[in-house]
């Protein structure tokens, strides 16, 4: 079994989004945040290693006619207390009732649409090298740690991060800041023993995860109006150059 017949890519999408309503449907230039995702995952896979899960039947129709294996999200999976992970371990529970077996499963969001496929490709051969998760990754500048405050009901606050002096000087700059990296959300990409072995109180990275470095643009995950607003403005910004991303 070669690397590609031995991964299979889990995209999943809910109907309802408090922040964004209907965002997952919503044009994103020419195409839905949905099917940018596909697009994608079929520079990797076949469409038949693409299993798409939603609670929504137009989304599911759309996968369907991408060649997506479709999953009937489970009510009681779309609820706005149930993590992707465990949508995505259900969907690999599924794909192997149907005659799946494969090694790797990659976990992509429709809601990172400047997710590279080289970064996504990059996971999958890091996981395939030994490690135990491949997971996007950006820098942390300006809502750095030592900059996180608890703040009172009484308006006081004290610094969140306490086994570091962290107003010492050598911190008041930006850029001597210790070099710190956040999960973005947009891409997961496990073993099926990593996910296998998660709980649902787990991210399941496993006993030795790989950070894939995501740039600004890739990293930008819509969650919200404004995000949406940030990443329509990114897309005309980037013109000719969006295409590195789309």
């Amino acid at each position: 079994m070669s690397q590609v017949e031995s991964v299979l890519i889990s995209i999943s999408a809910r109907k309802g989004s408090k922040g964004v309503p209907g965002k997952n449907l919503r044009e994103f230039g020419s195409d839905s945040l949905i099917q940018i995702a596909i697009s994608k995952a079929k520079r990797l896979v076949s469409s038949s290693q693409i299993l798409f899960s939603s609670d929504c039947e137009e989304m599911l129709a759309i996968a369907h006619k991408n060649g997506c294996t479709t999953i009937e999200r489970e009510r009681h999976l779309a609820e706005d207390d149930v993590s992707l992970h465990q949508v995505t371990k259900k969907n690999l529970e599924i794909a192997r009732t149907r005659g799946y077996s494969p090694k790797t499963v990659v976990q992509l969001a429709p809601t990172c649409p400047f997710l590279k496929v080289k970064s996504i490709r990059e996971g999958i051969e890091k996981v395939d090298e030994g490690f135990s998760s491949s997971v996007g990754l950006c820098k942390i500048t300006h809502s750095h740690p030592y900059r996180a405050r608890i703040r009172s009901s009484d308006g006081s606050f004290v610094n969140f991060v306490t086994d570091v002096d962290v107003e010492d000087k050598r911190f008041h700059s930006r850029q001597n800041l210790p070099l710190l990296w956040c999960t973005t959300g947009g891409l997961y990409v496990r073993s099926v023993e990593t996910l296998d072995g998660m709980d649902e109180n787990s991210f399941g990275f496993g006993k030795r995860p790989y950070g894939v470095r995501l740039d600004d643009v890739e990293s930008i995950n819509i969650d919200s109006l404004m995000d949406w607003d940030f990443a329509q403005f990114m897309r005309v910004k980037l013109g000719a150059s969006v295409d590195e991303y789309i």
